[in-house]
């Protein structure tokens, strides 16, 4: 029943996320819709993708891989593209069940697995076209095959494993985080150990890890060249961790991350609080139990360590710390059951459950006016209706050289463009004969600010077609203006 009752739950989240207005235009989602768009319509290069501004991706393609199947299935869509992120946060949190169950009862692993998904950053990841997802169950694979190999002197085969997947997904943070959880273990002695540790095994797996990662990797270098190593570690891993993303608050970006944790996961970080001051405080007596309390305090705070010394902080980013703490937090919720009887305990929970679930459907569906969250919405909107409009009109969406136009509107043309830039259209302009047609989002043509002479524009296409409302989409047609000497 337990594991039925996540089913639905998540399938639940993904319906109220299905029905929400889409934000695909928001959240850096429409890089990863480029990829896939990429991997469909244009290049098909299966090992190096492009966003439709035609810059390299910033994050390995294993997520745009899995991706894949779903869009060839259902074509390229909201729903297709976000079924990664539903499978992700469905495995993760079923991982969630089984791993606890193995150390505390069973009501204890339905309770971390729900404090996973009620989490109200969940409800978004549920659906999310991006990577986090994917990346957060394979760094709580790789943590808890990591927890079992050191106890018991298993194989590592299985960590090393997870941690070339994250690191195809989002590069070697993965790994990290999926091993940090470690560095509470040193100096606590391991139980049920059946065998010793092998130096030759711990390399073969090692070496699974090199293969995987290191095959990817230097194909993809090979194919792209420079621009690959600019934009995955220059740009990605290093300036985001001495960059800062909004402005440089000095000390106080220490103290970012904790807040994210204590204020958008309520109410849940309250008992996050309690948990934490018990595996301190008050440690368990039972030598296993014991062992696996440290490890997830350290993966939850050695990993808040690392996102506060980095200066690209967000929360979406603190999701793969979530896991240790849920497990946490429900040994405190499943302690509080036995202290209350459990009548009084569902009687307490059940109403907290309800008020997530509208809370959230509600945060999701409306949105103050003028806001960054319903102008994105809105534009996802009128795009489809636009693309919808002009297809129907009968015009091809490959004839058009694109310029800023709103990335979604490719998903709906069903077409994979790169767009141009003011340099490639002069010179189209420069050395065309006929006329170009040129794709535009809501800026006029007077903006582009065209160094090249042209003729009287044509608009042929208007999406919304009233003067007075701001456009999503327009083309016009275009050509250099003839300067040639005329003869009296």
């Amino acid at each position: 029943m337990w594991r039925i009752t996540i089913f639905l739950l998540v399938s639940l989240l993904f319906l109220i996320r299905m029905m929400t207005p889409s934000d695909l235009e928001n959240y850096a989602q429409t890089l990863n819709l480029g990829y896939i768009s990429d991997l469909l319509w244009g290049d098909k290069n299966f090992l190096v993708q492009h966003d439709f501004k035609g810059v390299v991706m910033s994050k390995p393609p294993l997520h745009t891989w899995l991706m894949y199947p779903f869009v060839l299935l259902f074509g390229v869509d909201r729903f297709a593209i976000s079924l990664v992120s539903f499978f992700s946060i469905l495995l993760l949190a079923l991982l969630i069940f089984e791993f606890t169950k193995q150390y505390f009862s069973t009501v204890t692993a339905g309770l971390a697995a729900l404090t996973l998904l009620l989490a109200p950053p969940f409800f978004k990841q549920v659906a999310l076209v991006r990577t986090d997802p994917l990346f957060t169950l394979l760094i709580a694979f790789g943590a808890f095959s990591a927890f079992h190999a050191w106890n018991t002197g298993g194989s590592w085969l299985r960590f090393w494993l997870a941690g070339a997947l994250s690191t195809l997904t989002k590069g070697p943070l993965g790994l990290i985080l999926s091993a940090v959880g470690l560095f509470g273990l040193i100096r606590q002695q391991a139980t049920g150990r059946t065998t010793s540790h092998s130096h030759c095994q711990f390399t073969c797996a090692f070496s699974v890890f090199l293969f995987i990662t290191l095959s990817w990797f230097l194909s993809a270098w090979y194919i792209e060249g420079q621009a690959l190593i600019d934009k995955m570690f220059i740009s990605e891993l290093i300036k985001h961790a001495i960059v800062p993303h909004n402005g440089d608050k000095g000390a106080l970006k220490l103290l970012i991350p904790t807040g994210y944790i204590l204020a958008r996961f309520l109410p849940f970080s309250l008992f996050l609080i309690v948990a934490l001051k018990r595996v301190f405080v008050n440690p368990a007596e039972d030598t296993l139990e014991r062992n696996l309390e440290r490890f997830l305090t350290s993966w939850l705070l050695v990993g808040l360590l690392i996102f506060s010394l980095v200066k690209h902080q967000r929360v979406d980013h603190l999701i793969p710390l979530w896991p240790p703490a849920a497990i946490l937090i429900a040994r405190e919720l499943s302690l509080l059951m036995v202290r209350f009887s459990q009548k009084r305990f569902l009687m307490a929970f059940l109403p907290m459950v309800i008020i997530l679930l509208m809370g959230g459907g509600y945060k999701l569906t409306y949105h103050k006016e003028g806001s960054r969250s319903q102008l994105s919405r809105q534009l996802v909107v009128d795009t489809k209706m636009a693309a919808e409009r002009f297809l129907q009109q009968g015009f091809n969406p490959d004839n058009l050289y694109y310029f800023k136009t709103p990335q979604t509107l490719h998903m709906y043309l069903k077409s994979y463009h790169q767009w141009s830039t003011k340099e490639e259209i002069e010179r189209l302009l420069q050395q065309s004969s006929t006329p170009i047609f040129l794709a535009l989002g809501s800026m006029s043509l007077d903006e582009v600010k065209l160094q090249t002479p042209i003729q009287s524009p044509k608009l042929i296409f208007r999406w919304p077609k009233q003067d007075n409302v701001k456009p999503v989409f327009q083309v016009y047609q275009i050509r250099k203006k003839d300067t040639g000497n005329l003869k009296e």
